[in-house]
């Protein structure tokens, strides 16, 4: 166990807020892959050309937030 400032580092609120950023980054990506997806299937590409525009902003947007987050990130889709 990794110690700073005489506490364990998992308890410390940065790591927290980081692991809580890391995991809701994957989930609106992951949420808002499925939506697109689920529109196209159902009403079509032409229609669902919002939610493909909205997968091409935050495809770049949520890998570049893991990269930032680091470990905290990766550490998070273990669960």
């Amino acid at each position: 166990m990794r110690v700073a400032f005489h506490r364990p580092i998992a308890e410390q609120g940065v790591t927290r807020e980081r692991i809580a950023e890391g995991a809701n980054h994957d989930r609106s990506g992951a949420l808002v892959d499925l939506n697109a997806a689920w529109m196209m299937d159902t009403v079509g590409n032409k229609i669902a050309q919002q939610q493909i525009a909205m997968i091409k902003v935050m495809a770049p947007a949520t890998a570049a937030a893991g990269n930032r987050l680091g470990y905290a990130s990766s550490w998070c889709r273990r669960f």
